[in-house]
Formats: C-alpha cells, structure tokens, sequence
C-alpha cells in the first residue's frame, strides 16, 4: 500500500496488480483495510496527489474483480465501500473534479460486479441525481452510468422516484440539462428497458417535444440523442412504445433528409450523384461545389442526426415486423432517395436499415429462396394474404431501389459499393427470379466494377461482388444471364487466379453458378478459358482446402453442363478428379463432383476412369465417416444407373456389392436405404450380378425385414429390391418362401420375449406380396391357396397368422383374387382372438378391398350393418380409403361407393367408444382427400351437431384431411377454419381438446389455413393453458385419495399448439400473455413444463425483448424448477425424471441468459450466480454448456 505512492510509476503499477492476488489470500479485516485505504486515496483532496488517485482507481478495480461475490466478507467490504464512496461524492465540490470523477468510475465498477450486495441504493441514487446537472460533461457521463447501472438492482418504487426525476428535470429551459436527462433515459433503457415500459406515455412524449422544440433548432446534439433515446426504447420495450411508433417513425423520416449544408432540390439528387465521378476527381471539388460561405463543413454536426435517424428506422422495421407492408410505402421511398446521401457513414447506415427492411421481408416470406448469408428467423409461414402483398410491395419498390443501388455500386467510395452490394444480396434473398430478371443488366453493371477492383480497395469487395453474383446466377433461369456471359466470364476468370484464397474459392463457386448460362449461350472459347483456370486451381497442391473443395465442386459442375465442349480436355480432367477421390482431404468432394458427372444429361465418356472409379468406391464404402459412405452410395447409384452397361465396371459389381451387406443395418436406415437402392438399380441395369445379390445380400436382408424399426424409404427400398429380385421366376418362387421363413409357423408375437414384433410381419408380408406379384402368374393364386389353407388351421402362432392375414390383404390390394370369396371367409373369422390378429384382419380386408372393390367392399359395408364388430369393420374402410389416397385412381376408384360408405360413418361419428369415433375422423378424413367437393361439406355438418362426440369427430375428421401439400381440399377448408376454432368455446372438454388438436396440426402443416384466424383466438388458447380447479377431481382409492386432473391433457394440447403458433408465426403474435402463461407453465405438470422450457428456448430465438419484458414472473419457478430434488425413496425413473427436468430447465436459463439484455434483471442474475455457477448445479451445469457448444458445431 505504501508503495502506490512511490516515485516510479513502474513501481506503483506492480504493486496495484499485487493487489489482486493479496486479496485471494488474506482475511475480510485485511482485505477491508486495503478498500478503504485506496478510498481513502480517491477522497483526498490534495492536488498534489493526483498520481495516487489515479493508481489507487485501479487497485481498486482490481481489488474488484479478484473479489467472490457469493462470499460472505464479500458483502461486509462492498457495504462499507459503497457508504464512502456515496459520501464522498456527497461531500464533493467543483473545486476537485477529477476526486469526483475517480469515484464515480470506481463506483460503476461496484455496482456492475456486485449491485446485487448494495443495500444504500436510495442514498446512492439521491447522491447521482444532483449530478447530472453537473457543468463537466466528464462528470455527467459518469453519473448517468452509475445510474443506468444502479437501476438494475433498484425496486420498483425507487425506480419510479428516478423516473419521476427525469421526466421533471428535462422540462428545462437549458438544452445541455434536457440532453443530459434524454441521454439518462436511453442509458437506463438499455440496462433495464422492460421496467421503462410503464413510463413510457410520459417519457416519449417529452423527448418528441424537443425533437420539434424551436427553441432548441440549431442544437443537432440534443436532436441526435432523443433519436438514439427512441432507437433504445423502441428496442428494449417493442411493445409498449407500439402506440408512439407512428410519430417516431415519421419523426425520423422527417430529419433524414435533414442536412443544412446541402439544400440541393430533392429531384435534382440523383443527377448530381451521378455526376459526382466525371465531374469532379477530388473531395475539393465537391466541397467548393456544394460549400456555403456563411457554413462551413467542418462545423456540420447534423449526418449525426441523419445516422441517428437511419438506426433508428432500422430498429422500427427489426421491431415492428406487422408494419413491414407500411414501410414500403412510407420508409422504403425515403430511404432510397438518401442514398445519394453526401455523408458516406450516413449513407452505411441507410444501407443498413434498409437491409433491415430486407431481413424482415425474408423472414415474414417463407417462399423467398433461402440464401446463405443473409440473416433468417425461425419464424417460418406468414399470412398467405400478408405474404401477398409483401411480395407486391417488394416488387413495386424493386425497380426504384435497383437503380438507385446501381448507381451507388459504381461510385468511388470501397466502403459505399460495398453496402450497395450488400444490399443487393439482401433484395436477392427476398425477391423472386421473376421480379428481378427485367433488371439483369443493371444487376451485372453493378457487380463488373467491384470485381475489377483494385487491391487498394480491399478484397472484401471482390468477395462480396462475387457472392452476389452466384446468388443472382444460383436462382435465375440460365437464360437470363447468356447476354451478359461475354462481360462476366473473363472478370469471374481472373478472379479465380487471384492469389487470396477467400476470393479464389468464391470465384469457384461463381464460376459453377455461371457454367448453366455457359451451357445455354453460344459456345465459344470461354468454356475453354474457364476450364483453363479450373484446372489450373485443381493441379496445385499447396492451395487452401476451401479453394481445392470449390473447385472440384467447379470441375465437376463444368464438365456435366459444358463436358462435349471439352472432349480434348476430358480425359485429364477426369484423371485429376480420380486422383482427388484417392486423396483423404478431398476424396468426399470428388465423390460428389463424380456423382454430378454421372447425373448429367450429356452422358460423357468415362470409360478411361469408370472401371477404376468404381473399384475405389467401393473401397471407401468401408470407410467410417457416414458422410462420404453416403455420398459414395448415391454417387455409384448414379453410375449404376447411367454407366450399368459398360462393359468396363462390370468386373467391379461384385466388389461393390460384396460392401452392402454391412450397411443393412436397422442402426442407420437412411444408409440402408441408399445401400438397397444402389443393390436394386445394379440388378435393373445389369441382370446378371442378381445371383451373386441374392447370395451375398439375402441373409442381412431378411435380418433387416425382421427389425422393428423397419419402416418409410428404408421399408420401401426393401420392397423394391425383393420386386426386382423376383423379376426372374424361378428366383421369386425362391424368394417368397425364404421371406414367409421370416415368421415361423409357431412364431409368437412380441418382439421382447423372443417371439416376432407385428412391425417385422407387417414388414415381411409387403415383401413376400411385393415378390409374388412380381413373379410368375401362377405365383399368386398358389400362394393364396397356401395361405387360406394356414390360416383356416390353428396350429400356427399368433406372429405367423397375423402375418399370413396382412400378406393377404397387400396381395389383393395388388391384383384381383381369385379366391377371393374364400379370402373374404377367412379374414372376416379372424376379427376374433388377440388384439393383433384382429386389427391385422381388418387392415387385410381394407387393404384387400382396394383391389378387388366390387366384391369386399359391399361385404364390409353390409357386416357394418349387422355386425357387432363395429371398430375392426370401419379401421377396415379406413385402410381402404388411406390406401386409395396414396394411389392415383384412387379418388375414382371409391366415388361410385362415397354415397353408400358416408351414411354409415356419419351415423357412427357421433356414438360408440371414443376409439371407433376416431377410426372414423380418419376415416372421413383420408376419403375428404379423394373426393372433397363431396365429403368436406357433409363434415362440416358435424360442426353444429347436438351432441358432444359428433363435434369433436368432426373437428378430427377436418384435421385428418389436412395435407403438407398443397391439394384441393384446401379451398374447402378455409371457409370452415373459423367455425372450427369456435369450437375452442365449447362446454364439453372433449371438443376444446380436439379443436386444440386441430389447430395445432393445421398450424404445423399448412399454417396459411389458421393464418388469419390466429389473432382472434389466441385469448381462447391461453384460457385453455391455465388449470381448471373445476376439472380436478379426488378419487377415493381406500387406503388413500388421489387427485384426477381431468384438464391435463388439454393443457398439454394448448402449450403444444402454442409452442407450434410460434415456430409458425413468431414475433407477429402478442408476446406478453403469451410469457405470462409461460410463468404458469413452469409450475405446472412435468409434461408441461418440460413444453414450457421448450417454449422458452424458442421464445429466446424468435422474439428475445418480449422474453426479456417478462423475465421476471419466469424466475422464481424456473429456480424451484432448478432446486427441485427427488425423495428419497423414489424409484429410479421418478429420479430420472427429476434429472431430466432440472437439466431441461438450465437450457431454458442458458437461453435467457445468451440474450443481450439479460444482465439488466439483478435477479435473473443473482439465481444464475447463486444456484448453477456457484452451488452444487455448477457441474451439471458446465455440461449442459458444453452439449450446447457441440450441437452448434454440428
């Protein structure tokens, strides 16, 4: 300490860094000897001494950052530091302003690190306010900090009294304390922004007035901080301040142009920018041009007011996504017109916001093409309607903003040609080809200068020129550019030999993107020329990784487009790209490049590599890395199905196939898949390599079929292959009796006790009818004698029989019985038995139904009648109706039979088990898909049922025909939408749930339908989110009671619905009830509140200053969420439970506390601090990080 004042300055910097170290390692009582010693420092007021405060600030904020802020003495030193540090100020005059400046920065330091240990915030804050009326700028500075910083940890009502204190300071006559209180405000509503939300009537009213104050006109400051104060408040509280957006925005608009040196008539801009590169070479000249006597440029503050006005339009249009149709009638004309702007950081900014416009537009436009690099949302489907007139707005606005960016992108300035291109990719991202194709030209001429740049204006423009152009190239019809490739080519060309690599690489990726307008122009010798420069780039060893990836990628585009313009060059080509396959680093490149080779129409001659390539690929199939196993696959289908004939990879068939069987595995379907499609087009192209299939892939094949987890591509990969394998006769026959070994005849189901899953028969009986049918005529009616024959005995097991049924029911659905009356006998005798044999005979009579309709149909609507197996005969007309919706005569297949399957469903939608009810809503539902102009409007009829079931069915019959694609029966739907979501009223719980269902469904799949509808029930959404007491009921189980919550699973349907609304609509939703029910949410069930955390995360992505104003209600149940612990005597998988929970909950804080803006709520802070950095969660929590940082690196 005594060495802080010594006469070297090197000796008092180390001795201030000792400190920190000392601190770690002595008691409180030293430790507080050696704080209020430095204070001490700070507060004496010797003039002399100025050296010493200077050191002793920074020992003391070293002293504060070695400090433990959940240590007790921690407390004790800040409590008596801060009782000093507010009595020095206190006692502080103007005669020592660098005393009072040393304390308020130490100060700040105290309160960022440990406001939360501060207890003197009121005598802290009395001490600030005075203040900011301070006549040293200096000074001023530092209080509104300490403020900012203190009003985090402040309570509500002493925040209120510095509001109170603000709004009545800055109604003063003096523009320096007005600035001064403005500049308060946005400095707190940084820190704290959601707890400036409720003061904001006062607040933005005062700071419009001096925005518009004559008597403030010439004071551009004042006006540059009200405008940053709006871009703060309009940020931080996007709701609150929604009732005053009006006036800020055009506040903005109004000042943007505002620029008293320049009153150059607005019509006349554009002109004179144009102008400004032939007339006049240096800043002189434009100066004296434009230049006043009586102002000079060096005293122009007021770009500081048209930047100010840019980012705050900016954060209007980033806040206010529900306004963005508006903007382009109010924002964007305005915007467009200060390009020409005379301030080049200005001009940024206006790029800026207007890129902000484009970034909004892209996210509220689902269909836009997607364009790496520039910014998207998770919000996915807009309003069909909204998404209309954006795309209007967008279009109208184009040919304006084109030309104007134009112009911009040839100017001068690096740094101005490089927002206007930045732009241009924005508008790319969101534009449609159509739209911007009339404006190819000026789109090229934009580009040609930047990537004839010079090095001294940096490469970034070259890089930034390029990537716009493959944009531009990558989404346009090739023959919209075939005019302008004699002016690309040889500047893309030349930037590919560019020696820094970043260009290289994107010029290589340009050069693909050109190659189709290449292929449709004249050819002449740029093909030559750009394979020149290719293969110059692939012959260098010692390049860059991304520059050898590109142009492999380069080549291999090149030569399928342009290839028979290149038969000289060919052979070495392919060479190259084979000894780049043999190469670790780039073999996966080069798979794929070959694979874009094999695809390609021209059909080039590759026999000088086929036979080698073949062999090596086969090699890398037992390569490890899942990526380039994949790639491979695809790539050898691809040459299997092209190349299958050439003599030259005969000889490699058998390799290839010799690698299959490993990937036949049900522990990656997706590999199985593209292993068994690669098996089935060999067999196809060349026949003779199917016996040495069927030896080598039939033992992992059948293993394959008997998993459980066979199912989708990989199921129907499965099925093709057995279809091509029993293409020969005698090999079928063969095939089908192996495929029925599959299930033995005494096989049992259940697939844990060592017996045969119904997922595996299900599986084998498509493959032994997909075999047969495929084989000789005769096969057929054999194997349903066989069949028949089994199942009318009982000495088989129940795998075996359900087995038999469900190969019965696809091999009618596949040709017409001719045993089908006995067929028809069999299935109907099996509706009795276990569950599994039942439900597979009706699926075999449904299925089977759709082959051989005349016959099985009338039998199954007649058994309907009399029959008291009600549930198995209409899952049979469901199969019927789902089968016939995935066929493409299946809509007139059925319409002859609608008027005689409807009746009988109807009837039964509103009676029976709730089970059958729901075989019928899909029933209805798959036949709405076929025949809609016919079905929908007889369901629609169900809405307005008497009773109950009918409702709910026929709300369930509407979401079943709902489809991801687009299909006829959507302009049915529409119309229904809202009187389906009234429903959500309904006194019975059956309706509410199933309308949830609907709407959450409808959202996910084809949110155009509930788009419009959103808005005006999502109070009725969140009614259903809360818990009914009503709906609770105690159940009297003897020895103990239990409580029923008959409203669980309703509220689950909400929170899922929500949680689907907002993946669907983001930000266009109201944030605030929507957080509130989160706060419920939390404290609810553990199905619930796991969504709720999910929800969270969500909400974090897509709307972080909604997430943020609420944060506080979220608290308390996430730390009780986090502190929760099993009993003791819990079983183990109520402890996983709670594990699970707890670990649920830390990705919900870590995804509030990754928000900027989340350090401004000292509680958030401190349970973050106390509960998972410092308590006995700091390990799980540490985990929880670092499983987060490996999925963002995947």
């Amino acid at each position: 300490l005594d060495l802080l004042d010594d006469n070297s300055n090197d000796v008092q910097e180390i001795s201030a860094k000792c400190l920190g170290p000392l601190v770690k390692n002595i008691s409180e009582v030293h430790v507080l000897t050696i704080a209020t010693t430095l204070v001490g420092h700070l507060l004496n007021d010797d003039k002399k001494k100025d050296e010493l405060r200077d050191i002793s600030s920074i020992g003391l904020k070293t002293v504060f950052a070695e400090l433990n802020v959940n240590d007790p003495a921690t407390a004790n030193v800040v409590e008596s530091l801060a009782k000093k540090l507010v009595a020095g100020l206190v006692a502080d005059d103007d005669k020592t302003p660098q005393r009072e400046q040393h304390l308020l920065e130490v100060l700040a330091v105290l309160l960022e690190r440990f406001g939360t240990l501060v207890t003197q915030r009121e005598k802290l804050q009395k001490a600030l306010l005075p203040l900011l009326l301070s006549s040293r700028q200096a000074t001023r500075k530092r209080a509104i900090d300490c403020l900012s910083l203190l009003s985090i940890h402040s309570p509500h009502l002493l925040f209120n009294k510095l509001i109170t204190h603000l709004v009545q300071k800055s109604d003063s006559e003096k523009a320096q304390h007005a600035r001064t209180m403005i500049q308060c405000v946005a400095a707190v509503s940084k820190t704290v922004g959601f707890k400036l939300g409720p003061h904001l009537n006062q607040l933005v009213p005062i700071v419009l007035q001096f925005c518009n104050d004559e008597r403030f006109d010439q004071d551009e400051d004042l006006r540059e901080n009200c405008l940053q104060c709006f871009e703060t408040l309009i940020q931080r509280c996007p709701k609150d301040i929604a009732e005053h957006i009006d006036a800020i925005e055009e506040i903005s608009l109004k000042y943007l142009s505002f620029d008293p040196n320049y009153a150059a008539d607005s019509d006349d801009e554009d002109e004179d920018n144009a102008m400004e590169e032939d007339e006049f070479d240096d800043d002189d000249a434009f100066e004296d041009e434009y230049s006043d006597e009586l102002y000079s440029d060096d005293d122009d503050m007021s770009w500081k007011v048209r930047r100010a006005c840019a980012r705050c339009l900016s954060a209007v249009v980033e806040a206010r996504p529900e306004r963005t149709v508006n903007s382009y009638k109010t924002v964007a004309p305005v915007l467009i017109k200060r390009f020409s702007e005379r301030e080049e950081n200005v001009r940024l900014d206006v790029f800026d916001a207007f890129r902000a416009l484009l970034r909004q537009t892209r996210r509220l436009m689902p269909t836009a093409p997607r364009v790496t690099g520039v910014s998207t949302s998770t919000t996915a489907s807009a309003p069909a309607a909204s998404s209309d007139r954006l795309a209007a707005a967008l279009s109208d606005i184009t040919p304006s903003l084109i030309t104007a960016l134009s112009k911009q992108a040839k100017t001068k300035e690096a740094k101005t040609r490089l927002g206007a291109l930045a732009v241009l990719r924005a508008l790319v991202a969101c534009a449609s080809a159509k739209t911007l194709a009339p404006h190819a030209a000026l789109l090229v001429a934009s580009v040609e200068r930047s990537l004839a740049a010079s090095d001294k204006d940096g490469s970034n423009l070259r890089i930034e020129a390029l990537v716009l152009l493959r944009h531009l190239l990558s989404d346009a019809d090739p023959q919209t550019y075939v005019p302008h490739v004699q002016t690309l080519t040889p500047l893309v060309v030349a930037a590919v030999g560019d020696g820094y690599y970043r260009v290289s690489a994107d010029a290589l990726r340009t050069t693909a993107a050109l190659v189709p307008a290449l292929a449709a122009a004249p050819r002449d010798a740029l093909v030559e020329n750009v394979h020149t420069a290719v293969m110059a780039k692939m012959e260098l060893a010692d390049i860059d990784q991304d520059v050898k990836e590109a142009a492999i990628a380069c080549l291999g585009q090149e030569l399928a487009l342009v290839g028979d313009s290149l038969e000289k060059q060919l052979p070495a080509a392919l060479s190259l790209l084979q000894e780049r396959m043999c190469n670790e680093i780039t073999r996966l490149t080069a798979v794929v490049a070959l694979g874009v080779i094999a695809r390609s129409s021209l059909h080039l001659d590759l026999s000088s590599i086929l036979s080698d390539a073949t062999g090596e690929l086969a090699n890398l199939l037992r390569q490890a890395n899942r990526q380039l196993r994949q790639a491979v696959l695809i790539t050898l289908t691809d040459l299997a199905a092209n190349y299958g004939k050439d003599k030259a990879c005969h000889g490699k068939f058998k390799d290839v196939i010799a690698e299959l069987p490993s990937l036949l595995s049900d522990t990656d379907l997706h590999l199985a898949h593209l292993a068994l499609q690669l098996a089935t087009t060999l067999i196809k192209t060349y026949p003779k390599c199917a016996s040495t299939a069927v030896d080598t892939l039939l033992e992992p094949l059948k293993t394959l079929i008997g998993s459980s987890l066979l199912q989708g591509v990989a199921l129907a990969s499965v099925r093709s292959l057995c279809k091509q394998l029993a293409t020969d006769g005698k090999r079928a026959k063969k095939l089908v009796s192996e495929l029925r070994e599959l299930v033995a005849k005494d096989a049992t189901l259940g697939g844990e006790s060592g017996g045969v899953s119904a997922v595996a028969a299900g599986a084998a009986a498509q493959c032994v009818a997909e075999a047969a049918s495929a084989g000789d005529a005769a096969l057929v009616p054999g194997l349903v004698d066989t069949l028949l024959s089994e199942l009318k005995g009982k000495k088989i097991g129940d795998a075996r029989r359900v087995a038999d049924l469900l190969t019965l029911g696809e091999l009618g659905r596949r040709v017409e019985l001719e045993q089908v009356d006995a067929v028809a006998k069999v299935l109907l005798s099996n509706f009795e038995g276990v569950e599994d044999v039942k439900q597979a005979a009706a699926v075999a009579l449904g299925s089977a139904a759709l082959g051989n309709i005349e016959k099985l149909l009338p039998l199954t609507l007649k058994e309907l009648e009399s029959s008291d197996k009600q549930y198995l005969l209409v899952c049979s007309l469901r199969e019927t109706a789902a089968r016939a919706a995935t066929t493409d005569n299946g809509a007139a297949l059925l319409e002859s039979w609608l008027d005689k399957i409807l009746p009988p469903l109807i009837e039964r939608a509103a009676t029976g088990e709730e089970g059958a009810r729901t075989v019928v809503a899909e029933c209805l539902g798959k036949l709405a898909l076929l025949q809609p102009k016919r079905v929908v409007p007889t369901v629609a009829e169900l809405l307005s049922a008497d009773s109950a079931a009918g409702r709910a069915t026929g709300v369930a019959a509407l979401r079943a025909s709902i489809v991801e694609r687009a299909h006829a029966v959507d302009a049915l739907l529409a119309p229904l939408v809202p009187n389906v979501l009234l429903l959500l009223g309904d006194n019975d719980i059956a309706v509410r749930k199933s309308t949830l269902l609907f709407f959450h469904y409808a959202a996910h799949a084809k949110a155009s339908l509930v788009a419009p509808h959103v808005a005006a029930n999502l109070e009725a959404l969140y009614g259903e989110a809360k818990i009914k007491p009503e709906l609770i009921r105690e159940v009297d189980l003897g020895p103990f009671k239990h409580k029923v919550d008959d409203g669980l699973e309703v509220r689950k349907a909400a929170y899922e619905c929500m949680y689907t609304l907002l993946a669907a609509f983001g930000r266009t939703l109201s944030m605030e009830p929507f957080v509130a029910a989160l706060a419920e949410a939390l404290d609810d069930e553990y199905d619930i509140a796991m969504l709720a955390h999910l929800i969270i995360i969500r909400v974090a992505a897509v709307a972080p200053a909604s997430l943020l104003e609420g944060l506080e209600q979220l608290i308390e149940p996430l730390k009780k969420t986090l502190q929760k612990k099993a009993k003791e005597n819990a079983i183990k998988q109520e402890q996983e439970r709670v594990q699970e929970a707890v670990r649920s909950a830390m990705r919900a804080v870590r995804a509030i506390q990754a928000l900027d803006g989340s350090e401004a709520s000292g509680k958030f802070q401190s349970m973050v601090q106390s509960v998972l950095l410092e308590g006995e969660l700091a390990e799980q929590y540490k985990s929880v990080l670092n499983e987060e940082g490996t999925n963002d690196s995947l």
